[in-house]
C-alpha cells in the first residue's frame, strides 16, 4: 500500500475530522476532475483521490495503464499537503453489479491507509464521496454502512478500535454523497481520448505530454533542417528543441571529424533530455523536435567503425524505441548545402548516403508509417514549397489549421 505523504500530510491527517473521496478511471485526469478535487479540499480536512482500472482498460488501450495514471496524478497533487493518491486495481474483481462489495472493500481499505498512526476511518466525523452520476451515490449509500461494519469488525478483531467506535456508522451525517453538476464543465475523458488536440487545454499538465503530437525533422546535414523547424515553430506557435550536437561542437570549437564514441553517447542522452523538456512544456499539443536519437544513430553508423557503432547499439535501441514520435519529416538531399562551420562538407554533400541509412533504420525500428519524405529542393521545388508541404502534413496529423497561404 502506498504510504501517505510526510511530514506535512501526517500532521494534517493526525487531526483530520472530515474526508472527501474523489474516484474515477481518470484516463486522462482533466480539469473537471481537478476542480472536483479542489472543491473537496475546500470542504474537507483530507481528500483521497483514487484512480481505478484493470488490465487492458480504456486507459491502458491508449498507453495509460493504471499505474501510469496514478503516478501522473501524484505529480499533479504533489504540492497539496492534504491530498492522498492511490490506485484501485479491479483486474481480479467480478464484473458489476456482482463486484460492488469487493470494490467497496478495496476502496475502504485505501481510505483507511490514508489515515496515520493509530487513527481509523471511525475517528472521522464525516466522509463525503464526490460522484459524477446520482446512481453512483445511491450504490455507495446502499452498501456503505454494511461494508464499513465489515471493516470495523476486522479492525476490532485486530484490537485497533473499541466496539463503541462502530456507532459512528449509524450517524446519518457520517456518509455524504455529492453529485457533480457536469453541465458546469462540459468535458469528459472520452471526448479527450477521441479529440485530444481539440480539448488539449482541458487536460491537466502531467497528462498533456501523453497526448502531445511529437514531430521530428530529420534529414541530411546542413540542408536547412533547423531553419525549417524554426519556421514551423512560428507557424504553429509550438515549442521546438535545439540540436544539442551542434551546440556541443560550437562550444568546443570542433567539427564532425573530431567526434568520439563518448561524444555520440552524450548526444543521445542530451538530445533525449532536450526533446523531453519541449514535450513536457508544450502549449498547444505540438512538440517540434530538431533531431532525435534516431538521427544520431544514423550519423554514428556512417561516421564510426562497425565495432564502435555496435558498442552504442543497445543505447540507440532503448532511446529510439522510447521516443514514440508521431511524425518524422524527412528532408531529402537537396544538392544545396549550407555551411554552418561544423559539418564535414565533403560528407555532407553525400546526403543521399545519409538518407538511405535513415530509411534503413526507420524500417529496422518499424517506423515506416511515421516517415513522410519531403520532396527534395530543386529548380522547380523551392524551400518555400517544402515549408508548405511540411505545414500541410502537420495540419493533416493534428487537425489544426494555420490559415497559411496555399500558393
Amino acid at each position: 500500500m502506498i504510504e501517505p505523504k510526510a511530514p506535512i500530510y501526517n500532521r494534517v491527517a493526525q487531526s483530520a475530522k472530515t474526508m472527501g473521496v474523489v474516484f474515477g478511471t481518470f484516463a486522462p485526469f482533466h480539469k473537471g476532475h481537478y476542480q472536483e478535487v479542489i472543491k473537496s479540499l475546500s470542504q474537507n480536512d483530507l481528500t483521497v483521490v483514487i484512480a481505478s482500472g484493470y488490465a487492458d482498460d480504456r486507459g491502458a488501450l491508449i498507453g495509460l495503464p493504471l499505474a501510469k495514471r496514478v503516478r501522473k496524478i501524484k505529480t499533479l497533487f504533489q504540492p497539496e499537503p492534504s491530498v492522498f493518491v492511490a490506485g484501485l486495481d479491479e483486474t481480479d474483481m467480478p464484473q458489476m453489479p456482482n463486484g460492488w462489495n469487493p470494490w467497496m472493500d478495496a476502496l475502504l481499505d485505501i481510505m483507511q491507509s490514508a489515515m496515520v498512526g493509530d487513527r481509523t476511518l471511525f475517528d472521522l466525523e464525516r466522509i463525503s464521496f464526490y460522484v459524477g452520476e446520482p446512481e453512483y451515490g445511491k450504490e455507495l449509500e446502499a452498501r456503505f454502512r454494511d461494508r464499513m461494519q465489515a471493516l470495523g469488525n476486522r479492525l476490532l478483531a485486530d484490537a485497533k478500535i473499541e466496539a463503541d467506535a462502530l456507532r459512528i456508522v449509524e450517524d446519518p451525517t457520517y456518509f455524504n454523497a455529492i453529485v457533480s453538476d457536469r453541465g458546469q464543465f462540459e468535458i469528459s475523458a472520452t471526448m479527450i481520448r477521441n479529440h485530444p488536440m481539440e480539448y488539449f487545454n482541458l487536460i491537466t499538465k502531467p497528462f498533456q505530454s501523453h497526448f502531445t503530437k511529437k514531430i521530428a525533422v530529420i534529414g541530411a546535414p546542413s540542408t536547412g533542417k533547423s531553419t525549417l523547424i524554426r519556421r514551423l515553430s512560428q507557424t504553429f506557435n509550438a515549442n521546438h528543441s535545439e540540436e544539442t550536437a551542434r551546440e556541443f561542437e560550437n562550444k568546443l570549437g570542433i567539427n564532425d571529424d573530431d567526434l568520439t564514441v563518448d561524444d555520440y553517447r552524450w548526444f543521445v542522452t542530451s538530445q533525449h533530455e532536450e526533446n523531453s523538456k519541449v514535450i513536457d512544456n508544450t502549449q498547444n499539443g505540438i512538440a517540434l523536435l530538431d533531431t532525435t536519437p534516431l538521427a544520431t544513430s544514423v550519423y554514428a553508423k556512417l561516421y564510426l567503425s562497425d565495432e564502435e557503432f555496435k558498442s552504442l547499439k543497445p543505447l540507440f535501441d532503448y532511446y529510439i524505441t522510447h521516443e514514440h514520435v508521431d511524425l518524422i519529416l524527412g528532408t531529402m538531399p537537396t544538392g544545396v548545402v549550407e555551411d554552418d562551420g561544423n559539418r564535414n562538407l565533403e560528407w555532407a554533400n553525400d546526403g543521399v548516403r545519409f538518407y538511405e541509412e535513415l530509411e534503413r533504420q526507420v524500417k529496422e525500428y518499424g517506423l515506416e508509417d511515421k516517415l513522410v519524405a519531403l520532396s527534395p529542393i530543386s529548380k522547380d521545388y523551392t524551400f518555400y514549397d517544402r515549408y508548405q508541404e511540411a505545414v500541410d502534413t502537420i495540419e493533416e496529423l493534428t487537425g489544426l489549421e494555420t490559415g497559411h497561404l496555399k500558393d
